[in-house]
């Protein structure tokens, strides 16, 4: 038996009775090359560095609409980024492309060298890669003074205004929730996610965003329908690798006891895949399931979020 059948992680799922509970079980199953693109320009930076969001917007070549390895996060990197940077140093070299810039900045981030990812986030920005503005901005606010720190948001805010729909997301995830010191709109930034959803409707990312705001009722009434169809969107959309956080909410959701429509089945599926594609909180959420799991099964799942979340206080 195989729920979720219309997923596109589905197929790589398969479950069986466990012998100790008599309760199934399931296990993931990767291909070898999972999301790997055919893409001539396709190359070793793009598996080891590219952002999981990368493909939004498939019609910008810079994006080459990849669907790129899950382990591209920065928990990820931080274990090869010596390899990642290697291979983006390559990359800038024969292709010279906005996105090569981009991932090379993401790897020397990773590796901790600040003034190297600056240094190739804006030579990808002058390309005209959004996500490349997104990070200069973060990088710049940290440690910035109070008069910087507006600079910066006022910087992030026109940029956001000037059309580009990821970082028109970014800049409405940041009110929604008043990062960096964004005054708090939840009801409009819900209105200009909901906009930007009619619009790109196959935006993982925005999907992803709304869909939490619907299951939370941030900026609107809770709408577990609502919440439901859109993370389901967000999980299969083929533009954009941004899976593993709508799986674990897609979890939570099933999980959530006022939610009409929960499911124990559902609930482990899309923490084990959250956890397979990266996120360890979809790990540490099947740990805390509250029926009748075993202390192996809680055990097993508590090593592997350990794994993925290299010193991580919540996981040890």
């Amino acid at each position: 038996m195989c729920f979720s059948a219309g997923s596109s992680l589905a197929q790589y799922i398969t479950v069986a009775p466990n012998p100790l509970t008599g309760q199934e079980s399931y296990e993931f199953h990767a291909p070898e090359e999972p999301w790997r693109s055919t893409s001539d320009e396709f190359s070793d930076c793009d598996i080891l560095a590219a952002n999981p969001i990368e493909g939004i917007e498939p019609d910008r070549n810079y994006f080459n609409t990849l669907n790129v390895r899950p382990h591209s996060s920065y928990r990820y990197i931080k274990y090869f980024h010596a390899a990642a940077i290697r291979a983006c140093l390559k990359a800038t070299q024969q292709f010279g492309q906005p996105h090569n810039f981009y991932q090379l900045g993401r790897a020397q981030d990773a590796a901790g060298d600040r003034e190297a990812a600056i240094a190739s986030y804006e030579r990808a920005q002058q390309g005209g890669h959004p996500l490349a503005a997104y990070n200069l901005f973060v990088l710049r606010y940290q440690g910035a003074g109070p008069e910087e720190q507006a600079h910066l948001r006022d910087a992030f805010r026109k940029a956001a205004d000037a059309g580009d729909a990821w970082l028109q997301t970014e800049y409405a995830v940041s009110l929604l929730y008043g990062f960096y010191g964004f005054e708090k709109d939840p009801t409009e930034e819900f209105r200009r996610l909901l906009r930007l959803s009619q619009q790109y409707r196959d935006d993982s990312y925005i999907l992803g965003q709304l869909g939490y705001a619907y299951w939370q009722g941030i900026g609107t009434e809770v709408n577990y329908v609502a919440a439901q169809d859109l993370l389901k969107r967000a999980f299969d959309s083929r533009y954009g690798s941004w899976k593993a956080r709508p799986a674990e909410w897609l979890g939570g959701l099933y999980e959530d006891e006022n939610n009409p429509n929960r499911d124990s089945r559902e609930v482990e599926f899309h923490y084990t895949v959250a956890g397979m594609l990266g996120e360890a909180r979809g790990f540490l959420n099947l740990v805390y399931l509250k029926e009748g799991r075993s202390l192996a099964f809680r055990l097993r799942h508590l090593m592997n979020a350990i794994a993925l979340r290299d010193g991580s206080q919540a996981a040890r």
